[in-house]
């Protein structure tokens, strides 16, 4: 499969994360709206109980797996899907282990984007979290 210019796969992964990201608010985080509404942003550290916070332990573990077993089983997301791109391991064969590291930071915006500074800047477009589990995104049709 040949690479598309670094632009251009940036533009289809940024696009494919959002595609996600919708996704995952539509199936995961919609549904605990209403149990979250009973804490307003102002007072919810007063607030701050067991079940609040199992419910975002339950969407943060929800949202991982969501990750993990897209990409694990079809080497994609939904979002990836769309847009044509997919994962693979640099080295063998893709693991579950690499699909694991690679996918950790996505819990998290502020981690998300932490791990993608290197993709405005190197020439691998790699992610910090992609380089520790040598796998990479590439454009094209299987």
């Amino acid at each position: 499969m040949k690479k598309k210019g670094k632009e251009l796969i940036l533009w289809r992964r940024i696009s494919a994360f959002l595609i996600d990201q919708g996704i995952i608010f539509v199936v995961i985080a919609l549904p605990f709206n209403n149990f979250l509404d009973k804490f307003d942003s102002f007072s919810y550290v007063e607030k701050l109980d067991a079940s609040l916070i199992t419910a975002f332990i339950i969407i943060l573990a929800m949202t991982f797996l969501y990750w993990v077993v897209f990409e694990s089983l079809f080497q994609q997301t939904a979002g990836k899907a769309i847009l044509g791109i997919f994962v693979r391991s640099t080295e063998n064969k893709l693991n579950l282990w690499q699909i694991i590291i690679r996918n950790i930071s996505k819990v998290s915006w502020i981690l998300i984007f932490i791990d993608s500074i290197p993709l405005l800047f190197k020439k691998e477009n790699q992610r910090y979290t992609e380089k520790l589990s040598m796998t990479e995104v590439f454009y094209g049709w299987k």
